[in-house]
């Protein structure tokens, strides 16, 4: 998992083990091309918009298996930290 949102948002609730990516961070694109590109990912932020930019930068970076958490965090099953 990896959450796009900002470190306040962040501080407001997680989902545990979610690796922090903002999406507003001028080195966002040097943080996610330095990842594996035959991994999954899954991305998420507060309404899901945010994780869907994320998606489309990364699949546009030759990424293959990415995913939107649809309706972000919110949307999450579980009890967050």
């Amino acid at each position: 998992m990896v959450d796009v949102r900002t470190s306040m948002e962040v501080s407001q609730g997680n989902i545990p083990g979610a690796q922090v990516i903002d999406l507003m961070d001028a080195q966002f694109s040097q943080k996610v091309e330095a990842r594996d590109k035959d991994k999954p990912y899954v991305f998420y932020c507060r309404s899901g918009n945010r994780s869907a930019q994320a998606c489309n930068y990364m699949a546009g970076q030759s990424f293959t298996k990415l995913y939107n958490l649809s309706g972000g965090i919110g949307n999450w099953p579980y009890e967050t930290e």
